[in-house]
């Protein structure tokens, strides 16, 4: 399901879930979801002062065609 939200309603989310990390853990990386989830992963780094970041991409379709098995790339940067 594909839910349209605005910019603030992201950075608003993103303070809202800094907060919440920081109570409990002090995180050494965030992860981000490639398909949607890498402006708030972002945001989530720079308000955490994590220095690294890892990306997930997991694609489910090849072309117009589903795949029967997922394909998921990953990567780290420092």
């Amino acid at each position: 399901m594909e839910k349209n939200i605005s910019w603030n309603e992201v950075h608003v989310s993103s303070e809202q879930l800094a907060l919440r990390i920081r109570k409990d853990f002090q995180p050494d990386v965030v992860i981000a979801i490639a398909s949607g989830g890498l402006v708030p992963a972002k945001l989530l780094k720079e308000m955490l002062g994590v220095k690294v970041i890892g990306i997930i991409s997991a694609h489910y379709y090849d072309k117009n065609r589903r795949r029967e098995k997922s394909v998921v790339e990953k990567s780290i940067s420092g």
